[in-house]
């Protein structure tokens, strides 16, 4: 699904893909934003990274288009608040 999307997966791409399986399978199908992911991604990768770096990874958008690659069904939030 990745490689249809123009996307070649990194260690970083599986470190994100991973956080969002954990939180929606181990924490009553949370899907965090994008704000959410950079303080989860500070902690694993010991540096913080900006919303640019997820978005370099995951164009659309770091938590749909990372959801959607890892397998998980489409975020039910909505954006814009």
């Amino acid at each position: 699904m990745a490689a249809a999307e123009g996307i070649e997966l990194s260690d970083r791409h599986w470190d994100v893909m991973n956080y969002l399986r954990e939180e929606y399978f181990d924490n009553h199908q949370n899907q965090p934003n994008t704000r959410t992911i950079i303080k989860a991604m500070a902690k694993k990768w010991g540096a913080k990274p900006t919303q640019k770096d997820l978005y370099d990874l995951f164009p659309l958008d770091p938590s749909k288009q990372g959801a959607r690659i890892a397998g998980l069904p489409e975020s039910r939030r909505k954006g814009g608040y």
